[in-house]
């Protein structure tokens, strides 16, 4: 075997080692034990920028390597977006009828009886609508039923600044999910600055398009000196075609971006009641 073989063997090897190393840890934050249910808010700072696509992936993520199960809400305006993106039944019920029909739940075997399965350990509450739910009504959904699951994780679509801080008082951690090209995503950091005085907050920039260019190094500096931790993922077209197998780099992406969620929402916090 010629050096440069001898070479291009090791570095193989290092780099399968260094994979099975990454997923080994990946694999253990998503099956971190919790003590009580935890609270992941997804937020948009702007339309477009796959709020949805990352409650689904984040959510399935989690759901396929916990014991206790994953309650993901369509807390955001559109037609079922998250029903389609998780590939699961449509709820006819809105929140507010899952609310009352939740009231007088004890039980765990009660709660996951109310709500459309979706497979591996997901629930789904929540159709969508032209109108977007009260985050009151949101809340009362979580005390009554979330209360059951290892995970909640919520998609809450494009909020103003103020409902973003609301939502991040009542919840254990928060991503704000940005579209990737600057204008767009300085927004997302503006809104994810302010949340991170609340509760522990990270950035998610979607490069839709692959548009963005070095836009995700700049927000970075900018963010470490905010203290807001940054992610970066390519926008996959999972609400087109929510059965198909992403590439092995974006499950590895979205994997780890569940993780690191769950890991900031035991960061201890005073969730409101």
């Amino acid at each position: 075997m010629t050096v440069r073989r001898v070479l291009e063997t090791l570095a193989l090897a290092a780099g399968t080692t260094a994979r099975a190393r990454e997923l080994r840890e990946i694999d253990a934050a998503l099956r971190h034990p919790v003590a009580t249910s935890r609270r992941i808010a997804v937020v948009q700072s702007g339309g477009g920028a796959g709020a949805t696509t990352l409650v689904a992936r984040t959510a399935r993520a989690l759901a396929r390597r916990r014991g206790g199960g994953v309650l993901a809400v369509d807390a955001a305006a559109g037609d079922a977006a998250l029903a389609r993106a998780l590939g699961g039944a449509v709820d006819a019920r809105g929140l507010e009828e899952l609310v009352a029909a939740a009231t007088g739940v004890t039980r765990s075997r009660q709660a996951r009886a109310l709500l459309p399965d979706a497979g591996a350990g997901l629930v789904l509450a929540g159709r969508g609508g032209t109108r977007v739910p009260d985050d009151e009504v949101v809340q009362a959904l979580g005390n009554l039923v979330g209360r059951f699951f290892d995970v909640v994780v919520t998609d809450w679509g494009h909020r103003t600044a103020d409902e973003a801080t609301r939502i991040a008082r009542r919840s254990h951690a928060v991503a704000v999910v940005a579209r990737a090209d600057r204008a767009d995503a300085e927004r997302g950091l503006v809104l994810a600055a302010r949340l991170a005085t609340e509760v522990p907050t990270t950035l998610v920039l979607a490069d839709v398009g692959a548009t963005a260019g070095p836009t995700s190094s700049l927000l970075r500096e900018a963010a470490r000196a905010l203290e807001v931790p940054v992610l970066a993922h390519g926008h996959e077209g999972a609400l087109r075609d929510p059965a198909a197998r992403l590439p092995r780099r974006a499950r590895t992406a979205y994997a780890r971006t569940a993780g690191l969620l769950l890991a900031s929402s035991q960061t201890p916090v005073r969730v409101s009641a």
